[in-house]
């Protein structure tokens, strides 16, 4: 199998499970060595997919991005190190209010993080085995059990370092901590480590720029 074809099906998996089908017949013409078109505004490489349950928005539209990263490029699955969000992954960004200073993440944030850690250590796995469909199963994805332990250790962290995982946007941006409606706010960066086999979490920027969460 050529690294290209492996990833047609989770592909069309993918745009057959999303809200918006415009784009369906395009990917399944893959099928019979059709080709995705490129494009500005308004074309396939402006859009993205999308899905009525969050947590499967975050994690499928993560895979998307994976698939077209490796789809695109010709690239076999073990290349899914060198995908920037892959990369960056044990970089998070925290936002914190400047009138409190304490801190919070919107959930979406958290659950991406979740699953790039996810589909880094097990995307190989399941195309070794030519298994990528099984990415859709929840209980081997976004419902296992080393999923479940990963978000459990990372919230028990984000408690202790008084982080609320809110979502700022259905809050109309007032403040969890303080109330403040509207305040100014900085992005922390904030690691995910390893040290003797155990994952450390801490802070090692206030007011990050952009490019400090790029790897």
């Amino acid at each position: 199998m050529n690294n290209k074809s492996q990833y047609i099906e989770p592909l069309i998996k993918l745009i057959e499970l999303n809200n918006d089908k415009e784009w369906l017949s395009t990917f399944i013409d893959l099928r019979t060595g059709g080709s995705l078109p490129g494009g500005g505004a308004g074309s396939l490489n402006d859009w993205g997919p999308s899905y009525s349950d969050k947590t499967q928005n975050t994690w499928y539209n993560i895979l998307y991005d994976i698939l077209r990263y490796l789809f695109d490029n010709d690239l076999s699955a073990e290349e899914i190190t060198s995908f920037k969000s892959i990369k960056s992954r044990n970089k998070v960004r925290i936002i914190r209010c400047l009138n409190c200073n304490n801190s919070y993440q919107h959930p979406s944030s958290f659950e991406e993080c979740t699953a790039l850690h996810y589909y880094n250590e097990n995307f190989l796995a399941f195309a070794k085995e030519s298994q990528l469909l099984n990415l859709f199963k929840p209980e081997l994805t976004y419902n296992h059990e080393k999923t479940n332990d990963f978000k459990n250790w990372l919230s028990k962290e984000y408690d202790l370092n008084d982080i609320k995982i809110y979502d700022f946007v259905s809050g109309k941006y007032i403040c969890p901590h303080c109330t403040k409606d509207h305040a100014e706010t900085e992005h922390d960066l904030y690691l995910i480590q390893k040290s003797e086999g155990q994952k450390m979490f801490k802070r090692v920027k206030q007011n990050a720029h952009w490019n400090d969460f790029e790897s």
